[in-house]
């Protein structure tokens, strides 16, 4: 490949039971398809299929070298808790939600504080922040899961799992 890009694929048994959807193809991330009538797998625009997978498939994970993005995290709280945000979803303070300026609505992250190593799951529901030195504005609920809801501002690391708006 052009970039020499690792691609990973890892089958594990985790308990999701993608196989047992009721749809011939399900599009699970981006251009990867699985056909659960004929058991194959399908990355497209890589040229790779894996035929006759096993009935179950319970977890499938792939990964071309995880995207991790460094920045300045500030959260926000009572004056938007319960208004519209940018993806059409109400704001919940107390949700692990948070904005950035590009990622796609639906975006996972794992958003890690530099500083005391603490980690926490989240959904990109909106768009933001607007203040200059600002990279990313996280729900209160994730400030405090981070420690650094008294804080304000915290270097954080945030790492792509699941890119939404597929």
């Amino acid at each position: 490949m052009k970039r020499n890009l690792a691609l990973v694929i890892l089958l594990s048994v985790v308990g999701l039971g993608i196989a047992s959807i009721g749809a011939k193809i399900h599009r699970i991330v981006g251009n990867v398809e699985l056909d659960v009538k004929t058991n194959a797998i399908r990355l497209k625009n890589i040229g790779i299929e894996l035929e006759n997978i096993n009935k179950r498939v319970e977890n499938l994970r792939i990964a071309i070298q995880p995207i991790i993005m460094r920045g300045v995290a500030s959260w926000y709280g009572i004056p938007f808790h319960g208004r519209i945000t940018a993806s059409g979803e109400r704001y919940d303070m107390n949700g692990y939600t948070l904005a950035h300026r590009s990622l796609p609505f639906g975006t996972y992250v794992k958003v890690r504080n530099i500083q005391n190593g603490l980690e926490v799951v989240g959904i990109v529901i909106d768009r933001g922040p607007f203040i200059k030195g600002r990279d990313f504005d996280l729900s209160l609920a994730l400030a405090r899961k981070l420690g650094f809801e008294f804080k304000g501002l915290q270097m954080v690391e945030v790492e792509i799992l699941l890119l939404g708006g597929v």
